[in-house]
């Protein structure tokens, strides 16, 4: 689950900074392993290190595919009318 907190720094500073101009951050982990689909293991993942915004499990990787996405981790910036206006890939 290294692609669930490397980034997470980041992300959290950026939720907290920018929260009260309408930003929301969701966390969307699609697993490369069998033991990262597990819900429990997710979640302790997530307590573990302070990840405090909702994280999804997209374990049939149908998020992974809307985006067409090819890359951990991905970062899209969608705007409140659904359009992408910014997508960011790798570490």
């Amino acid at each position: 689950m290294h692609q669930l907190h490397s980034q997470h720094p980041l992300r959290s500073c950026m939720a907290e900074k920018y929260k009260d101009s309408g930003l929301v951050v969701i966390g969307v982990h699609t697993p490369e392993f069998d033991v990262e689909k597990q819900a429990p293991n997710v979640q302790k993942a997530v307590t573990k290190f302070g990840i405090t915004y909702p994280v999804v499990l997209d374990n049939n990787q149908a998020i992974w595919d809307a985006f067409h996405n090819q890359a951990w981790p991905a970062h899209y910036f969608i705007d409140a009318k659904g359009k992408v206006r910014y997508e960011r890939f790798g570490e």
